[in-house]
């Protein structure tokens, strides 16, 4: 090496700390510090630092080892439940308006209706009014169309009467109307609902020149269009003009596809210069299903709701849980569609011609016996500034708040029927008819409210109250199953196992409603004693003095046996529920349906009850094996 390649060499060693003598000089400072023992205001070394290294690593080295132990806890001296402050539900929900379902009022003390519709519910038997209808009918009844009203939800149970309580009002408003529009549109969920609503509308309307309309799908679509719509003729040239050149630019389609895509274009070819051909309602009051009400908004030339000024949506949870086409999209968008300039009236054009906003005054009823209180399906429905209106079935609940339970008539008895593994239900089905439900008679009070439990040995205490007398429809029973094949299949074997039924047992079938009507009114009349259906029939199906109903395959849904239960115990009478309970359904129907908290009972209670396998003759057991081998 060279002489100055040997001095660059013996410099690499000093270099660094030349570099770095800045942050070592503060190394060494932090070290020294550490090393000068910390000492309190008396002059004392704390313990912590006394010490030299060695003697902390001899410390840590003879600690105790524990294993895996909970840790020590500071005591609690005092917990309180947290209550919120809050709620997630809006104040209309939560601020509910609850009443006393027991609670009757005549109608000429309800200062709303007039004394015309006063003397059409006297000679219709109505006397007084359930609370339901008290509550709600001078809620409903507005002075003018133009008058602004809150949006009304009802949660009642069934048969407290909730459809004469929107029918009346909008009957009493529309009484003395001039022209026809259609200003109401009810809908309901079932075809036998329709034709029930249908059939008291007409009843309070009879004498007056309200039209009412029915478009449930029981006869042809065209013949409901031609009685829902009629054809007449308006002089607007600017509009004439306006369809002419429409028409001359889809003829040439229409040609070659052999129809119109607008129905109120085919037309124009024979029309009157400067008259337009249209249509118009040909009702006042619509009840109908949500499938047909949107068929006849998409297909029906002139079919619209510019005119609506109520919009009933009876049994709503049902409704709301199923699409039915989504009709909900389609009904509201047809509600907030704008009214053209030759369908407004002279307000209308008054307040367009002076920019006025005015939002169309439609005024929404929502009824049901469980009413949803799932805010995205009541979002839908655009409810403007709505009111609740609760109906319970006792004092009681009202004192404590009532929670928010499903309702259940407050005359209604309710029985679980164990029915061990199953297999011999019909059979079990069987006793039960023939000693509970068809031999014995119903009394204004029944004696065995409590939740003990009894054997159907005891069937005799029924027998004995016989003296009591009978009411006209006390002894019917329905009979609800889980689908129609199960309602088939269990006729049969009824038949089978006791002949004597062959002639008491109607069929309630799925999309048979010719067939079902004409059951409905046998049931009625008293040839039929026996109703079997599925779900079905449990949505507005109006059973007058319904004795019994017995769920023969349990409901998977506690809104379905309320629905179910709701059959019978209406309008203040006194009703049966029994509920034939397997081993594997036990769980959940006694700790869900009875004791899950949803349904409000009050000081009611279920009835367990028992029926011995052993009470079934041989002879029956026979004819249940030979019955099963002819399904």
């Amino acid at each position: 090496k060279s002489r100055k390649d040997m001095r660059t060499d013996g410099n690499t060693d000093d270099e660094p700390k030349k570099k770095h003598r800045a942050l070592m000089e503060k190394f060494q400072k932090a070290t020294d510090r550490a090393k000068v023992p910390v000492t309190t205001e008396k002059g004392e070394v704390r313990p912590e630092v006394q010490g030299s290294d060695k003697q902390m690593e001899d410390s840590v080295n003879v600690s105790k080892v524990h294993g895996l132990e909970e840790l020590p806890q500071f005591p609690v001296l005092s917990e309180k439940a947290y209550v919120p402050q809050f709620s997630a539900l809006p104040t209309w929900i939560t601020e509910a308006t609850e009443v006393d379902g027991i609670t009757k009022v005549p109608f000429s003390l309800i200062g709303a209706i007039s004394p015309t519709l006063q003397e059409r519910l006297r000679r219709m038997r109505y006397a007084e009014a359930f609370a339901v209808q008290a509550t709600i009918i001078p809620k409903l009844v507005r002075p003018s169309f133009h008058h602004y009203h809150r949006d009304m939800c009802v949660a009642a149970p069934t048969g407290s009467g909730k459809t004469l309580s929107y029918l009346l009002p909008i009957i009493q408003m529309l009484w003395n109307a001039v022209t026809v529009k259609l200003r109401a549109v009810i809908v309901v969920p079932t075809r036998e609902l329709a034709l029930q609503v249908w059939r008291e509308a007409r009843k309070l309307a009879g004498g007056s020149n309200i039209r009412l309309g029915l478009a449930s799908g029981s006869c042809e679509f065209e013949v409901e269009k031609g009685n829902l719509m009629e054809q007449t003729l308006i002089y607007d040239e600017e509009l004439f003009n306006a369809m002419q050149a429409a028409a001359d630019k889809e003829r040439a389609d229409a040609i070659r596809t052999g129809f119109w895509a607008r129905a109120e274009l085919a037309a124009m070819k024979d029309a009157v210069p400067h008259w337009v051909p249209t249509w118009k309602p040909a009702v006042d009051i619509l009840i109908c299903t949500p499938g047909r009400l949107v068929e006849h908004l998409i297909k029906t030339p002139g079919f619209d709701l510019f005119d609506l000024r109520w919009l009933v949506i009876d049994e709503a949870d049902k409704l709301l849980e199923q699409s039915y086409q989504r009709w909900v999209d389609v009904v509201i968008g047809a509600l907030e569609r704008p009214k053209p300039r030759h369908r407004q009236d002279y307000h209308e054009k008054l307040e367009e011609s002076e920019s006025i906003h005015v939002d169309r005054t439609v005024q929404k009823i929502i009824l049901s016996a469980t009413m949803t209180r799932d805010l995205a399906k009541l979002h839908q429905l655009r409810l403007q500034c709505p009111k609740l209106v609760v109906v319970k079935e006792n004092q009681a609940e009202i004192a404590g708040g009532g929670g928010h339970g499903y309702e259940l008539p407050a005359g209604l008895v309710e029985r679980g029927v164990h029915v061990g593994s199953g297999n011999l239900k019909p059979v079990h089905l069987l006793h039960l008819l023939r000693t509970e439900a068809l031999e014995t008679h119903l009394r204004s009070s029944y004696p065995d409210r409590s939740a003990g439990t009894r054997t159907a040995d005891n069937a005799s205490h029924f027998k004995r109250n016989t003296h009591h007398g009978r009411e006209d429809r006390g002894n019917s029973v329905l009979i609800f199953t889980k689908n129609n094949e199960s309602a088939m299949r269990l006729a049969f074997l009824l038949k089978k196992l006791h002949p004597p039924f062959s002639r008491q047992i109607g069929l309630l079938e799925k999309s048979e409603g010719k067939k079902n009507e004409k059951t409905l009114k046998k049931f009625n009349h008293g040839v039929y004693s026996i109703l079997i259906a599925s779900d079905r029939a449990s949505r507005g199906l109006d059973i007058p003095e319904l004795g019994h109903i017995i769920n023969y395959d349990i409901p998977n849904e506690v809104v379905k046996y309320v629905h179910r239960a709701g059959r019978t115990a209406r309008a203040g009478r006194q009703g049966h529920a029994w509920t034939l309970v397997a081993d594997t359904e036990a769980a959940y129907f006694w700790k869900d349906i009875v004791k899950g908290g949803y349904i409000n009972r009050g000081q009611r209670s279920v009835t367990r009850m028992t029926i011995p396998e052993t009470m079934f003759d041989v002879d029956m057991l026979k004819k249940y094996e030979d019955a099963l081998r002819e399904l």
